[in-house]
Protein backbone atom coordinates (compact mmCIF):
# COMPACT_ATOMS: atom_id res chain seq x y z
CA UNK A 1 0.00 0.00 0.00
CA UNK A 2 2.75 2.10 1.06
CA UNK A 3 4.50 2.07 -2.05
CA UNK A 4 1.38 2.88 -4.40
CA UNK A 5 0.82 5.99 -2.45
CA UNK A 6 4.30 6.81 -2.79
CA UNK A 7 4.04 6.10 -6.69
CA UNK A 8 0.82 8.58 -6.56
CA UNK A 9 2.71 11.27 -5.23
CA UNK A 10 5.62 11.20 -7.65
CA UNK A 11 2.48 10.86 -10.46
CA UNK A 12 1.17 14.30 -8.82
CA UNK A 13 4.86 15.69 -8.28
CA UNK A 14 5.42 14.98 -12.53
CA UNK A 15 1.79 16.33 -13.41
CA UNK A 16 2.43 19.88 -11.44
CA UNK A 17 5.57 20.09 -13.36
CA UNK A 18 4.26 19.39 -16.72
CA UNK A 19 1.34 21.82 -15.95
CA UNK A 20 4.39 24.52 -14.83
CA UNK A 21 5.90 23.64 -18.18
CA UNK A 22 3.10 24.35 -20.22
CA UNK A 23 2.13 27.62 -18.24
CA UNK A 24 5.80 29.11 -19.19
CA UNK A 25 5.74 27.18 -22.59
CA UNK A 26 2.52 29.31 -23.44
CA UNK A 27 3.91 32.74 -21.15
CA UNK A 28 6.69 32.70 -23.72
CA UNK A 29 4.29 31.93 -26.89
CA UNK A 30 2.31 35.20 -25.87
CA UNK A 31 5.59 36.78 -25.48
CA UNK A 32 6.83 35.78 -29.05
CA UNK A 33 3.87 36.63 -30.84
CA UNK A 34 3.33 40.40 -28.87
CA UNK A 35 7.23 40.81 -30.08
CA UNK A 36 5.94 39.56 -33.54
CA UNK A 37 2.93 41.86 -33.62
CA UNK A 38 5.49 44.92 -32.96
CA UNK A 39 7.88 43.91 -35.46
CA UNK A 40 5.16 43.81 -37.99
CA UNK A 41 3.78 47.52 -37.17
CA UNK A 42 7.68 48.58 -37.34
CA UNK A 43 7.69 47.08 -40.76
CA UNK A 44 3.81 48.88 -41.38
CA UNK A 45 5.53 51.87 -40.35
CA UNK A 46 8.54 51.91 -41.95
CA UNK A 47 6.61 51.17 -45.84
CA UNK A 48 4.12 54.33 -45.00
CA UNK A 49 7.78 56.32 -44.52
CA UNK A 50 9.28 55.06 -47.78
CA UNK A 51 6.27 55.15 -49.46
CA UNK A 52 5.61 59.39 -48.17
CA UNK A 53 9.82 59.60 -49.17
CA UNK A 54 9.49 57.88 -52.67
CA UNK A 55 6.12 60.36 -53.12
CA UNK A 56 8.26 63.29 -52.27
CA UNK A 57 10.52 62.51 -54.51
CA UNK A 58 8.04 62.23 -57.62
CA UNK A 59 6.34 65.37 -56.31
CA UNK A 60 9.36 67.62 -57.04
CA UNK A 61 10.55 65.48 -59.80
CA UNK A 62 7.07 66.37 -61.95
CA UNK A 63 7.70 70.41 -59.79
CA UNK A 64 4.93 69.95 -57.80
CA UNK A 65 6.73 71.90 -54.79
CA UNK A 66 3.21 72.16 -52.81
CA UNK A 67 2.59 68.66 -52.85
CA UNK A 68 5.78 68.03 -52.13
CA UNK A 69 5.64 70.20 -49.28
CA UNK A 70 2.26 68.51 -48.02
CA UNK A 71 3.83 64.76 -48.07
CA UNK A 72 7.25 66.24 -46.11
CA UNK A 73 4.70 67.86 -43.82
CA UNK A 74 2.86 64.56 -43.55
CA UNK A 75 6.48 62.92 -43.25
CA UNK A 76 7.27 65.07 -40.18
CA UNK A 77 3.75 64.54 -38.35
CA UNK A 78 4.64 60.48 -39.23
CA UNK A 79 7.96 60.39 -37.50
CA UNK A 80 6.49 61.97 -33.84
CA UNK A 81 6.27 59.14 -31.35
CA UNK A 82 7.59 55.95 -31.64
CA UNK A 83 6.89 53.77 -34.83
CA UNK A 84 3.66 51.48 -34.39
CA UNK A 85 2.38 53.02 -31.20
CA UNK A 86 0.37 55.85 -32.58
CA UNK A 87 -3.17 54.84 -32.03
CA UNK A 88 -6.13 57.45 -32.99
CA UNK A 89 -4.61 60.86 -31.93
CA UNK A 90 -4.95 64.18 -33.01
CA UNK A 91 -2.58 64.61 -35.42
CA UNK A 92 -2.62 61.04 -36.42
CA UNK A 93 -2.65 60.11 -40.65
CA UNK A 94 -5.81 59.75 -42.22
CA UNK A 95 -6.65 59.67 -45.70
CA UNK A 96 -9.99 61.49 -46.82
CA UNK A 97 -12.30 58.92 -45.74
CA UNK A 98 -10.97 59.26 -42.08
CA UNK A 99 -9.36 55.72 -42.10
CA UNK A 100 -6.61 55.83 -39.36
CA UNK A 101 -3.06 54.89 -40.77
CA UNK A 102 -3.74 55.32 -44.53
CA UNK A 103 -1.93 58.31 -46.11
CA UNK A 104 -3.38 60.26 -49.08
CA UNK A 105 -0.62 60.44 -51.67
CA UNK A 106 -2.76 61.75 -54.50
CA UNK A 107 -1.79 64.78 -56.11
CA UNK A 108 -3.34 68.22 -54.36
CA UNK A 109 -2.89 70.93 -56.82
Amino acid sequence: MIEIGEGQQRIREGQREIRKKFEEIGSECRRLKEETMNIAKQSDYNQVRINLMFSILKAREDNNFAHADHLTGLLRLRGNGKAGTRKGRPGWLTNDHGKQGAVCLCSHA
